[in-house]
Order: structure tokens, then C-alpha cells, then sequence
């Protein structure tokens, strides 16, 4: 169907042509082509990219072979259809759409595929940048529970569990700067497991941090240094 739609319109431009004439200009018909090709694949992909693109080239090719086929002078009737001249000139035209179609459909497929390692790049940020919020905040409230902790053990008789519990209050607001940091990234019902399980794995932390704290404080003291001992 596409080869006999193209050959309609050289059929079509063949009583425009004057009898007696030398041979087809060749020459200029392939300038045309050159020139025109660009100008019509971009108006077709103006009425609809997507169809001129990834479709099929026929209609384009018949408006280059419209807009150049007056520069066409066969000696006779007969020569403007010549099926050997005629396949080649339309393969001239065929190939010539079919570059500026692969060239803008290469170029639109590059900004896509950079457009989407733009976007990639923003959300790997965005997620590093994110999780780096949480890190901090983490270590803040940890510090807080730690310290405090710490400072109790030294005035407490409780346990180390114990003491690791009563520090957590004294953290309340760090505890909460960290709650709303995984809340804004992952919902209310995933911070809360979460949290809770970083309160789980930051007791054992605590606990022995105040045993490490309590047992530095039962050294005895160095032995004193006589004056001129040394």
C-alpha cells in the first residue's frame, strides 16, 4: 500500500511535465529532498509526535515528493514512470525521511533518558539526604539517653536496666525530633515499630554504658606520689 501511494504521486505529477525535455534533474530533486524533508517530518510531529515518530513515513514521503516534484523533468511520459528510475527516486526520499525521523526520535529518546538519570539522581539524593536526617537524629537522642543515663548511675543504687529506663524521659523532645524524621519519610505506623525497636536496641547500648560508667567510678584512686619520690 505505501509503495502505491508514493507511485500515485508521481503519476499525479506527470501530466505538469512537458514532453521533450532532456532527462530528470536528479540533482535538484535530491537538493529538494534535502531541504524539505527536515521542514516536513517537524511539521508532522508538530500534528502529532507520537504517529510521526513510531508510525509509518507514507505521508511524509508523499509531501517531500509533492513539494519537490516540480523540479522532476522527464524527457517523456514514459521515462517519469520507469520503474527502475522511479524505485530509486523513491528510495532517495524513503531514506532521507527516515534519517530526520531516526534523528528526532534519537534526540527525544536521549532527553528522556537524561531527564530520567536527572530525576534518578534528585531522588538518590533526596533519599541520602533523608536518611541522613534520621542518622542525626538518631545520634542526638542517643547521646541524650546516654548521658543522662550515665549522670544517674552515679547517684542511683537501681540497676542498669533500671537507670536505662529513667533516662528515656529526660529525652523526650529528641525522642519526638526522631519520631517525626521517620514519620515524614515513611508514615505515623512505620515510625512507631521503628522507633520502638531503636528504644529496644538502644536500652542494651545504655545498660552497658552504665556499667562501663559504674565500674570506672569504683576505681580506687592512684597511689599518691611522695614529694621527691621521683
Amino acid at each position: 500500500m505505501r509503495s502505491i501511494l508514493i507511485s500515485a504521486c508521481v503519476f499525479a505529477l506527470a501530466p505538469s511535465l512537458a514532453l521533450g525535455q532532456q532527462s530528470l534533474d536528479i540533482q535538484s530533486f535530491h537538493s529538494c529532498v534535502d531541504r524539505e524533508a527536515p521542514t516536513v517530518v517537524d511539521e508532522a510531529i508538530g500534528r502529532d509526535p507520537a504517529g510521526a515518530l513510531y508510525g509509518y513515513p507514507t505521508e511524509m514521503e508523499n509531501e517531500v515528493i509533492h513539494r519537490c516534484g516540480d523540479v522532476i523533468a522527464p524527457a517523456t511520459l514514459a521515462d517519469a514512470v520507469d520503474t527502475a528510475h522511479e524505485s530509486h527516486e523513491l528510495a532517495y526520499v524513503d531514506a532521507a525521511v527516515q534519517a530526520e525521523i531516526f534523528a528526532r526520535r534519537t534526540i527525544q529518546e536521549t532527553k528522556k533518558a537524561v531527564a530520567a538519570q536527572a530525576r534518578e539522581a534528585i531522588e538518590a539524593r533526596k533519599e541520602a539526604d533523608e536518611r541522613k536526617r534520621i542518622a542525626d537524629a538518631m545520634g542526638i537522642y542517643s547521646k541524650c539517653v546516654i548521658t543522662h543515663a550515665k549522670t544517674l548511675s552515679l547517684v542511683s543504687s537501681e540497676t542498669a536496666d533500671v537507670i536505662a529506663e529513667a533516662a528515656v524521659p529526660f529525652c523526650d523532645s529528641q525522642r519526638r525530633a526522631l519520631f517525626d524524621q521517620i514519620k515524614d519519610q515513611n508514615g505515623e505506623p512505620v515510625a512507631s515499630k521503628t522507633l520502638t525497636d531503636i528504644d529496644s536496641g538502644l536500652h542494651q547500648t545504655v545498660v552497658l554504658e552504665v556499667i562501663k560508667a559504674r565500674a570506672i567510678n569504683s576505681l580506687p584512686p592512684p597511689p599518691s606520689v611522695p614529694n621527691g619520690a621521683l
